[in-house]
């Protein structure tokens, strides 16, 4: 009794065998990092689809990924995956955004994604202050989709700074 989200998984659109012959183990963790995340979202309650698990919601590691962090002999193992075999990172924004906040925050990230380019694209001045922090936020957003966490120190000075544009009196 295949999901839909479990047939997509197995399509195997690389080599794993190569991967690990070549060590390219940091690859490999986010793939089963996502193919574990999926599962347990598939075992998940409607409830937690629709809102999420929450922000220290933490997701059980399958037996590939296991084996990968101990095959690769790197920090993963030690600094990721606690002793009872769960996980808190996630790598993936749009994914760390649907486990932890559900469609409900998926909606909300994509919202603020559109609005924040149809804003960076309508600006009239563009080689003006304002458009270079608007221009900042967006390249944030651009980054979580890769990295699957803001950088703090970045984003506690570019995230106030666009609000404040938006206000008329300022642009």
């Amino acid at each position: 009794n295949e999901s839909r989200y479990s047939t997509l998984l197995n399509l195997q659109f690389f080599d794993i065998e190569d991967f690990i012959l070549n060590r390219e183990y940091s690859t490999l963790t986010r793939y089963y990092e996502y193919e574990s995340i999926i599962q347990f979202i598939e075992r998940s309650t409607l409830f937690n689809i629709f809102f999420g698990h929450g922000l220290g919601a933490t997701y059980p590691a399958n037996d590939n990924l296991l084996y990968v962090a101990s095959i690769s002999g790197g920090e993963y193992q030690e600094a990721v995956i606690r002793s009872d075999g769960f996980i808190h990172n996630i790598h993936s924004g749009p994914l760390s955004t649907f486990f932890k906040f559900g469609f409900f925050g998926l909606f909300l990230n994509i919202y603020l994604f559109a609005y924040v380019l149809l804003d960076v694209l309508n600006y009239r001045l563009k080689n003006s202050n304002i458009f270079c922090i608007k221009l900042a936020m967006f390249i944030l957003l651009i980054q979580d989709l890769f990295s699957g966490q803001l950088h703090p120190s970045i984003s506690l000075f570019v995230i106030p700074l666009y609000f404040v544009t938006l206000d008329k009196k300022y642009t």
